[in-house]
């Protein structure tokens, strides 16, 4: 039995929003290898000092609650950055028969592979040219990897999503339009409205305002012909 989680910073006992179709318990792994001026879980991505996630507390949690939690997310921060951690977690969320979805940056495509979620969720920052002038990526192979993301993404068709958060100075229509190969054949795109309304990771982001819905409509014109669904999250 895991006793603690050491990369474990968050825990919501109950979603209805975050598993499409599932109603869902949400772990939330702290540190990450990006980082996005306009993310909204600073704390988690700075490894925040809030308490580790007991691990008999979390199994009791779902093994009382089995005809109610369907599913499992693993959030973050990037879980993926802790591949032993995530692989245990997932090895004993399975074996007691709950669907595993997580939420990831697609910058560590094998870690994905091992985990084989039952949903995948990939965030789509920018271009990958710009991953490491904006994003602040380590990675030299931005492209290569997030090709290898993107191709499981695809090869799980409904059940996988990719996620692009409309932020000001991070996407445009031109970037838009230069993601458009890369997400070729990808069942289904969201595009997320920007939100300066909570603490972000860098603070300049929150007096910078929000791209209109137009343009957010504008860029599902530009993919809607490259990929099988382009919505607007929360339309």
């Amino acid at each position: 039995m895991l006793r603690a989680f050491r990369s474990i910073r968050g825990w919501q006992r109950q979603t209805f929003i975050d598993y499409p179709g599932k109603i869902a318990t949400a772990l939330f792994f702290a540190g990450c290898n990006l980082r996005c001026p306009y993310c909204h879980n600073p704390d988690l991505v700075l490894g925040g000092a809030d308490a580790v996630v007991d691990g008999a507390e979390f199994f009791a949690y779902l093994d009382k609650r089995k005809k109610m939690i369907e599913g499992v997310v693993i959030s973050g921060g990037e879980p993926a950055v802790q591949p032993q951690e995530l692989a245990a977690l997932v090895t004993a969320i399975r074996a007691r028969g709950f669907a595993i979805k997580l939420d990831t940056n697609g910058m560590l495509p094998e870690v994905i592979a091992q985990c084989a979620p039952d949903y995948l969720a990939l965030d789509l920052k920018t271009v990958p040219s710009a991953y490491r002038i904006l994003l602040k990526a380590s990675f030299t192979d931005v492209e290569q990897r997030l090709i290898k993301s993107l191709a499981i993404v695809r090869s799980m068709g409904a059940d996988a999503e990719v996620r692009i958060t409309c932020a000001p100075e991070i996407i445009s229509e031109e970037i838009i339009a230069g993601l458009r190969p890369l997400l070729r054949g990808v069942a289904r795109v969201f595009l997320q409205p920007f939100q300066n309304n909570v603490p972000l990771l860098d603070p300049a982001f929150n007096a910078k305002k929000p791209l209109p819905k137009e343009s957010l409509r504008r860029f599902c014109d530009i993919l809607k012909d490259s990929v099988g669904q382009c919505r607007i999250r929360g339309e």
